[in-house]
Order: C-alpha cells, then sequence, then structure tokens
C-alpha cells in the first residue's frame, strides 16, 4: 500500500473552544513539519458534541513520522474528547497495522472507486 488514509471520530467531552484551538495548533505543525502529509482537517457538528478529523499521507512511512511528530499531543486530544474509531480505507504493512493498534482500527480494502 502506497498512500495511507484514515478517519478519527469521536465525542467533545470539554470546551469546544479548546477542541477548536488544538486542531488549529496540530494543523500548523504537520503543515511546518510534515511535507508528505496529503491532507489533515478537523471537523466538529455545529452544536460541538461530535468531531472527526481526516488524515492523509503519501506512504506507510510518513504516517510513522506523523505518529512521532504529534504523538505528545495526542494527549490534549484525550483531555477534551473521547474516541470512539478510526476507520482506516486501504490495508496497511502488518507494520503500520500493529503501530494503529492501540487505537482500535477498523481496516477496510478498497472496493472500487476512482483516484
Amino acid at each position: 500500500m502506497s498512500e495511507l488514509r484514515y478517519v478519527v471520530t469521536g465525542t467533545i467531552t470539554g470546551e469546544v473552544a479548546a477542541f477548536r484551538d488544538l486542531g488549529e495548533r496540530m494543523a500548523k505543525m504537520v503543515e511546518a513539519e510534515e511535507p508528505d502529509c496529503l491532507e489533515y482537517d478537523w471537523f466538529c457538528t455545529p452544536d460541538g458534541s461530535t468531531f472527526a478529523i481526516r488524515e492523509g499521507f503519501k506512504s506507510e512511512e510518513a504516517f510513522l513520522k506523523h505518529l512521532e511528530n504529534v504523538g505528545p499531543a495526542i494527549g490534549d486530544l484525550l483531555a477534551i474528547a473521547e474516541m470512539q474509531g478510526v476507520l482506516v480505507l486501504g490495508t496497511p504493512s502488518a507494520s503500520t497495522q500493529e503501530a494503529m493498534a492501540p487505537f482500535g482500527p477498523i481496516f477496510m480494502d478498497g472496493v472500487a472507486g476512482l483516484s
């Protein structure tokens, strides 16, 4: 597998403003330090109760660099939100699946589509 894309979903349990601030801070960090990131977008429902984070990387190696880069900030996210799922679009290598295992991912094989 070359590119790696996934969506993280969950519930915002803290202040929505803190969630938005963290998203902005992390997006700037990813943009500055991860040239192989294809997409990194944070979303929340209008009432601020639910979130989704869409991420995409040129390679599994770029994803692993991302984990190293944002690892310390994951605790900040978990302080204000509860992760409910990680939906991985494609089937990465066994080593990448192992790196994702703590997040309880669901891996989905591609069936059809346009790229």
